[in-house]
């Protein structure tokens, strides 16, 4: 699972993603590689699900990963990039600049996968949510669309 940093919480100096606390709620067991000093250690259990932020993703691999609010860290890039500023030497506005970051930070975690990609979004009317919908359009036989009840438990 990859996580945006919007799902991750400090307590007490401790880094906790809220993904984690929800799957142990449940009684599942995850690794959860927010916490800097979690991630000096590897997973000692094959039964546990490994959750990252998405910044933390490049070089992972998996059978199937999870992109919890995939939107979200879209938004974050996007805003963060903006946030910059625009260069001096730039060519392109700062619009079309925080476009370009937040698909190239977008991409790492979009390309994780070695079976089945599953993306969750927050926001049907983000910028990537549309981009998704239109990909589905054009390839029906390999994009599904799901909408979850939000009270299922």
């Amino acid at each position: 699972f990859c996580v945006p940093p919007s799902s991750v919480k400090e307590t007490n100096g401790k880094r906790e993603s809220q993904l984690d606390q929800n799957l142990a709620s449940r009684g599942l067991q995850a690794w959860d590689g927010v916490e800097e000093q979690t991630r000096r250690d590897f997973p000692r259990s094959c039964e546990a699900y490994r959750v990252v932020q998405f910044a933390s993703s490049r070089g992972l691999e998996g059978w199937v990963v999870v992109l919890d609010g995939l939107d979200e860290f879209w938004n974050h890039a996007y805003q963060s990039r903006l946030e910059r500023g625009i260069d001096e030497d730039s060519l392109e506005s700062l619009e079309t600049a925080a476009t370009r970051e937040a698909w190239r930070w977008a991409l790492i975690p979009l390309t994780r996968p070695i079976d089945t990609l599953v993306i969750s979004i927050t926001d049907p009317a983000s910028p990537l949510a549309l981009a998704i919908a239109r990909a589905q359009e054009k390839r029906p036989d390999i994009i599904e669309f799901y909408e979850l009840d939000e009270h299922i438990e």
